[in-house]
C-alpha cells in the first residue's frame, strides 16, 4: 500500500512539473491549459518563441496494428498566434473563433 501512495505521489510530481527543465523537450509544444474556446497555454518550443509567431494546432491520434504495434498520426486543426509570454515555459496562444481543440494537443512553429 505505501508503495502504491508512493508512486501516485511521484506521478503527481512529474505531471506538475510537465514543462519544466526536466521534462521540457516532451512537453515542448503541448497544451496544458484550456482557458476557453479560443485561448490555451502552451509550452514553449526548443527556440524562443517571439510574441505574434503563428503556431499549428495539431490533434493526435493512435490507431493499433497488433501486437503492440501502433501507427500515430497528428492531424492539423488551425492556426493560432502566441499572443503573451508567461516566464519560464509558457505562452498564451490564441486560436480563432471556434476552433475544437483540447489539452493535451499540441503546436508548432509554422
Amino acid at each position: 500500500m505505501f508503495a502504491a501512495a508512493r508512486s501516485l505521489a511521484m506521478l503527481a510530481f512529474i505531471t506538475a512539473a510537465g514543462c519544466g527543465a526536466t521534462g521540457h523537450q516532451a512537453m515542448s509544444g503541448a497544451v496544458v491549459m484550456k482557458l476557453n474556446e479560443t485561448q490555451a497555454h502552451v509550452c514553449l518550443f526548443e527556440q524562443d518563441a517571439s510574441i505574434g509567431a503563428r503556431v499549428q494546432l495539431y490533434r493526435h491520434t493512435c490507431e493499433n496494428e497488433g501486437r503492440a504495434t501502433y501507427r500515430c498520426s497528428k492531424h492539423p486543426v488551425a492556426i493560432g498566434t502566441i499572443s503573451q509570454k508567461m516566464g519560464g515555459h509558457y505562452a498564451l496562444v490564441t486560436f480563432p473563433e471556434g476552433t475544437k481543440y483540447e489539452e493535451g494537443y499540441t503546436v508548432e512553429p509554422i
